[in-house]
């Protein structure tokens, strides 16, 4: 039954922090345009893969980046991309601590 069927292939990369191989869909791309890295994934430039967690981009900051770039990065560049690939609901967990304010507990 399933006989003609053809799968389409599903694009593979490896993050350049933790060095895991996984689906393009779930990596971010980063490219090198002139001396600054941009996080896009149509930017022209040499790109690399990563996940958006914080141990591959620790990871990525500690050397991938350059390595895998081929070439040398700035470290405010780094910051920059790290800041932005950070998760934002750093609060969320302290705000589900603390009481609702109309509760009498």
């Amino acid at each position: 039954a399933l006989r003609g069927l053809q799968l389409k292939a599903v694009p593979n990369r490896t993050c350049i922090g933790c060095r895991v191989v996984d689906a393009q869909a779930n990596l971010v791309r980063v490219a090198a345009s002139g001396d600054r890295l941009i996080v896009s994934r149509t930017a022209p430039g040499r790109g690399v893969y990563l996940h958006a967690r914080a141990a591959c981009i620790a990871g990525a900051a500690r050397g991938g980046f350059a390595r895998s770039l081929r070439r040398s990065v700035m470290p405010e560049d780094v910051k920059r991309v790290v800041a932005e690939l950070s998760p934002t609901d750093d609060n969320q967990e302290r705000n589900r601590s603390t009481p609702d304010a109309g509760s009498n507990t």
